[in-house]
């Protein structure tokens, strides 16, 4: 479990500017020290995924992310690093969101997996 929800603020504000230096400012931010203080405030008081659904506990990964590792999630991608558009997620969370994008992609992953878990619960 992460002791410092300030540290840990720190810590997921450097990664997620480590991003948006990638994206050469196509993503908006605020700047760390205001962002760090709406990390800090988005963190969620149980020390867990925001996802209600996923629920895992945040740790941070051994030198890696790893599913349980705090991400920082744009609910609007559109919208940025923004106070009120962001969640503090687990990595696993995070991913899967980002590789659905889009609504209709989303929305071809549920049939898929609905079918998938068809199948499953039939064996």
């Amino acid at each position: 479990m992460i002791v410092s929800i300030r540290k840990a603020a720190e810590q997921a504000a450097g990664n997620t500017l480590s991003r948006v230096r990638k994206a050469k400012g196509r993503i908006p931010c605020l700047p760390r020290a205001t962002l760090i203080c709406a990390i800090a405030k988005a963190w969620p008081a149980n020390g867990c995924c925001a996802n209600p659904r996923c629920a895992r506990e945040l740790d941070w990964g051994r030198g890696k992310a790893e599913a349980h590792s705090p991400s920082v999630h744009k609910v609007i991608p559109a919208r940025g690093y923004v106070e009120g558009n962001i969640r503090i997620v687990c990595n696993a969370c995070n991913t899967r969101i980002g590789e659905a994008g889009t609504i209709e992609a989303t929305q071809a992953a549920i049939v898929a997996l609905q079918w998938q878990l068809s199948l499953l619960e039939g064996m």
